[in-house]
């Protein structure tokens, strides 16, 4: 054996970019070549930030990432934000299309409890719900009203512009539990809501 750096190992481990090639030859004195394979360093994605909205942390665009509570993997933390009930030490490890890997820096949520985010007050009906979400008294104007399943994915984001007291439940959501957050001035809701049809 001949590799293309010198070495006559079987075998070889390298981390050098270059091309690469072997060269062999058999106890007849027959020689055949490789292919060519061209080794690349791919750089890890930039070391992610964590930011905290309400019951909501969000973090840098990546490819794909896993989020983490008290050092154990969150099941389907898998998105870019991940909305939080409870309080604890939280990362993310976000990964680019290589599957490189970085790691923020831990982030301590104290403050995740759903009843401290009260601003407006109302209720949600029918719960479950099937075609609509209403809402008692109307939602009021420039409220910007967020569902998310319970991973903390958005699948849904509108802003009212005037006084509404129902919205429409996109027939493609899947039967399954959602969050349903309002916001205005600074103010937020939130109600859990179940989809059964």
């Amino acid at each position: 054996y001949l590799w293309s750096n010198g070495a006559n190992t079987q075998n070889i481990f390298t981390q050098e970019e270059g091309q690469w090639f072997l060269q062999a030859t058999d106890p007849q004195g027959c020689v055949t070549y490789s292919d060519t394979v061209d080794l690349v360093e791919v750089p890890l994605p930039t070391v992610p930030v964590i930011t905290q909205d309400g019951a909501m942390l969000t973090t840098d665009q990546a490819f794909a990432y896993q989020w983490y509570i008290n050092g154990l993997p969150i099941t389907n933390g898998t998105n870019k934000n991940l909305f939080i009930t409870v309080n604890g030490t939280y990362f993310v490890q976000v990964f680019n299309s290589e599957g490189c890997m970085s790691q923020s820096a831990p982030f301590v949520v104290t403050d995740a409890s759903i009843e401290d985010l009260a601003g407006l007050e109302m209720t949600l009906f029918p719960n479950p719900g099937e075609n609509f979400w209403g809402f008692d008294p109307a939602v009021p104007e420039n409220t910007m009203i967020t569902v998310l399943d319970l991973s903390g994915r958005i699948v849904l984001e509108t802003r009212v512009d005037s006084y509404t007291d129902r919205i429409p439940i996109p027939g493609e959501l899947a039967n399954g539990q959602y969050w349903i957050q309002l916001e205005r001035n600074g103010q937020r809701r939130m109600f859990r809501s179940l989809i059964s049809r």
